[in-house]
């Protein structure tokens, strides 16, 4: 019986013999029944198909500024700091360049800004204190090409429009200063 069964494992049928019932005797009362044996269900194969790609949304390109260089020959003088307080002011007003001064550190007592201004020509100095003080500008010190002024903030654009104004630089206040 031995040697049946290591036959019947090794074909896969161990399985409808563990699961039939042991032969009974038939009675002699009743006819024996015919019991079909069912071959049990072959596990369903799993296949190991790649999970479905969900579709991806195309990239999206952000929208930058039309432009956020300097627009003209003032602004192509002007710092970074001063050109977005400049561009904030058109734009704006004194409270929107108030807000921005404040959020680039800039000191503006009086609606004012200290500026670090840049001559081409050093014999065009007193021109351009003139003009700043014109302008409602206080001049602070000259020293060769250069002007350290307050100015009010709408002084910025016609003080950068002089021609003989080369840049105009925010002054930022330093630990010395204080």
């Amino acid at each position: 019986m031995n040697w049946l069964r290591l036959v019947l494992i090794l074909a896969g049928i161990h399985t409808i013999i563990a699961q039939t019932p042991p032969p009974t005797a038939p009675s002699k009362t009743s006819p024996p029944s015919k019991k079909k044996v069912t071959k049990p269900k072959k596990p369903q194969k799993t296949s190991a198909q790649p999970p479905k790609e969900i579709p991806m949304a195309p990239p999206q390109i952000p929208d930058f500024p039309p432009k956020s260089g300097p627009a003209n020959e003032v602004e192509q003088k002007l710092d970074g700091a001063l050109l977005s307080l400049l561009r904030s002011l058109k734009s704006g007003g004194a409270i929107k360049a108030l807000a921005d001064a404040s959020a680039n550190k800039l000191p503006t007592p009086g609606n004012r800004i200290k500026v670090d201004i840049t001559v081409i020509n050093p014999s065009t100095v007193k021109d351009i204190e003139t003009k700043i003080r014109e302008t409602r500008g206080e001049v602070l010190t000259v020293l060769d090409n250069r002007v350290f002024a307050w100015l009010p903030l709408e002084a910025i654009e016609p003080i950068g429009a002089l021609p003989n104004v080369w840049s105009l630089a925010a002054v930022r206040e330093t630990v010395n200063q204080k």
